[in-house]
């Protein structure tokens, strides 16, 4: 007969547990860096900070406490050697998760937040800024919200974990999983929003095509937060009615660790634009050309890849030639850059 003072700890939630540290100390760590490189390269230059900066930095903080939670509340759990946990500690588990919840709401919101100060800077379209002064608002009250129905889910709070508290009134789980289904889909839906919405000033900057293609793909690396969402969306659905629980747990914990340190990072890549230009260009990459033609940008990467095999310079004397025949046509494009053209 089972002990009914320990809780069974499943090989699913051992190994959910060790994914959870494999994944996000990683993640962590790039987040940490991208931040720290941030906001020095701006003090060093001696460069304004704006609001972006403040909401990012207080994100970052803010995540830094939820990943330390769900941390002390997972890395137990890790070392498979252990069948069993006691109800304390089962507990404890639970209560650090709950308490981690409206953490990761503030954290999430203030990283978005972050993104579309950003996006403002940029963006001088009056009715492209009003739709992103619409979209700070939203994201606040959304926020706010569902922080406050996470800590009164149970009054008092401490039944979520404590079920030896009588008389506490609890929302239904139908009711729970709707609203996690709304946030989910909210989140998913902001994250496409905030990261192709470069592609409304982009295509109109004069700059070459390869350095728009680069700051564009440094934007979007918040898409890949989407992927996170989407998944833990799908969890919600089995949350209330899995026999494990604490696997269940543990993986959504993870994937909204995942989903908040990769918007992290993707909100400060944009600042490592300059050192990713320069190992492009090292890599054989031509930033100053703007390619008319898919063709011509195709055969730059073929150029760049065939370096690798060649010569680590950053021109051969092939490209040198070549250089030399597209003068014209390059001094043609940047005219076009300079009036707003586009060629055909």
């Amino acid at each position: 007969m089972a002990d009914p003072s320990q809780v069974p700890i499943s090989a699913e939630a051992h190994h959910a547990a060790n994914l959870f540290v494999g994944l996000t100390v990683p993640l962590f760590t790039a987040a940490l860096a991208t931040i720290i490189n941030r906001i020095v390269f701006k003090l060093r230059s001696r460069v304004r900070l704006g609001l972006d900066d403040g909401f990012i930095v207080v994100g970052f903080v803010l995540a830094t406490v939820d990943w330390a939670l769900l941390m002390a509340a997972t890395a137990w759990y890790s070392n498979s050697s252990r069948p069993f946990a006691t109800v304390s500690q089962a507990q404890q588990t639970v209560m650090l998760g709950v308490i981690s919840v409206p953490i990761w709401g503030f954290s999430v919101g203030f990283i978005k937040i972050s993104m579309a100060f950003l996006l403002l800077r940029f963006q001088q379209n009056t009715a492209w800024r009003w739709f992103l002064y619409a979209l700070i608002g939203v994201i606040a009250v959304v926020m706010i919200a569902s922080s406050i129905f996470a800590i009164v889910q149970c009054l008092p709070l401490a039944a979520v974990w404590d079920r030896t508290i009588v008389g506490a009134k609890c929302i239904s789980p139908s009711h729970i999983r709707i609203v996690s289904n709304f946030v989910g889909g909210f989140s998913i839906a902001t994250d496409l929003v905030l990261s192709l919405f470069p592609l409304t000033f982009i295509v109109k900057l004069r700059r070459p095509f390869m350095e728009k293609a680069l700051i564009s793909l440094l934007m979007a690396v918040g898409l890949t937060a989407s992927a996170a969402s989407i998944t833990k969306a799908v969890l919600i659905q089995q949350w209330v009615n899995d026999i494990d629980g604490l696997y269940i747990g543990i993986v959504m914990s993870t994937l909204g660790s995942v989903e908040m340190l990769i918007g992290s990072t993707a909100a400060c890549l944009p600042g490592l634009k300059s050192t990713v230009q320069r190992f492009l260009t090292y890599c054989g990459f031509d930033f100053n050309s703007d390619f008319s033609n898919s063709h011509a940008f195709f055969r730059s990467i073929g150029q760049a890849m065939s370096l690798q095999n060649i010569s680590l310079e950053p021109t051969s004397r092939a490209l040198k030639q070549e250089e030399s025949s597209r003068t014209d046509s390059s001094k043609s494009s940047a005219a076009n850059l300079e009036t707003g053209g586009v060629d055909s």
